[in-house]
Order: C-alpha cells, then structure tokens, then sequence
C-alpha cells in the first residue's frame, strides 16, 4: 500500500467507513493475532485483538499519523497483551540483562568460539522444513523474554524495521538490534541442536 492509498484508507477510518474498517482487519487481524500469541500464548490472543479493534475504532479520530497504521496497531495490540499478561499474573521478567554476552558463544574480539556447525540437510530451507524443529523453534520463542520475543516475531516474522520497532517497544535502535541478536542466538542453538541429533 502505498503512503497515498494508507492516508486515504485513514482519514476514510476517521469519518467512520465500515468499508474502510473492514479492509484494514482483513489486512492486519492474523498479524496482529499472531503478535498477541507471541505475548501471552494462544489462549487470549484472540480476545486481545477483538480488544485492540474496540480501541481502535474509539480511538482513530485521535490517530495524528506520526507511526504508519501497521506501527500503530501493533503498539494497541502488545500494549494490551502486556497488560493481559501481567493481570493473568504470568508476567516474565523483561530482558534486563540485554547487554550481557553469551561469553561462551563468543571470544573477547567478537569472534565465534567455535564455528557453527555445518547442516547436514541439502540446504537451510530443507532443514528448516522440518515439522519437529518448526515445533521447537516455535517453543523456544515463547520461552525467550519478552522484549526479545516481541522483536525477533516484529523484526523476522511480521518485517518490521527497527525504526518501527524502537517507536513500538520504546528502546534505542542498539538495543533492538542486541534484543534481536539474542533471540537469534537462541534459535541457532535450537537448529543446531536438532541438527546435532539427527
């Protein structure tokens, strides 16, 4: 969509077109549902977005514009799964210790301690095929702390770039990089892993 046909789509939004409104759910809801689940799981994904929806359309005649839609629905959406999370009283600590190192992983110049391991697969889309490392690589982000499930699904599952997610998130764009780096380094350990066992 360009930025024309998203302006327009908005202010058709803010003089209440259900035509308008009925778009933009049939283009974001799985995407917004799917950031849910990557909060709080399954069980109220669902909910929290009907949830987000409810504020959006109470909201959008305030929308000034200064995020893009997708930006700024997504910011209704992990604002109201956190606040579900914490009331549920499921809530994990947030990444605190960002800025720690795996001093395993790596040596002090920044460099591998060990090379990663080659795949035995005929190529990383093989591997990555697989149904039973799809389930633990899936089970491996819900266990990652929050801040960095939030920008490893934003960043490589929804594409959003760390502009967009610093606005969403509210940190610096170093630290969403080393949130991602993290997250990352947890699933290769996870594909490795399931490499090593095969």
């Amino acid at each position: 969509m360009t930025a024309t046909d998203e302006i327009s789509l908005i202010e058709r939004l803010q003089a209440g077109d259900r035509e308008a409104f009925r778009i933009v759910v049939r283009r974001y809801h799985s995407r917004l549902v799917f950031v849910a689940k990557s909060i709080v799981g399954e069980a109220f994904a669902e909910e929290i977005v009907q949830d987000a929806w409810e504020t959006v359309l109470s909201s959008i005649a305030g929308f000034q514009q200064r995020s893009a839609l997708q930006t700024w629905l997504t910011q209704i959406v992990i604002n109201k799964a956190k606040t579900r999370k914490l009331r549920e009283a499921r809530h994990s600590s947030l990444d605190l210790d960002w800025h720690k190192t795996d001093d395993a992983a790596f040596k002090s110049n920044g460099g591998w301690s060990a090379p990663p391991q080659p795949w035995h697969e005929d190529s990383p889309e093989a591997l990555l095929s697989s149904d039973e490392l799809q389930e633990r690589i899936q089970t491996q982000i819900q266990k990652l702390p929050d801040n960095q499930r939030i920008v490893i699904v934003l960043h490589d599952i929804e594409g959003l770039g760390f502009s967009q997610i610093c606005n969403i998130i509210e940190v610096s764009q170093s630290n969403v990089r080393v949130l991602l780096h993290r997250a990352r380094l947890a699933i290769k350990k996870v594909i490795d892993e399931h490499q090593n066992s095969l």
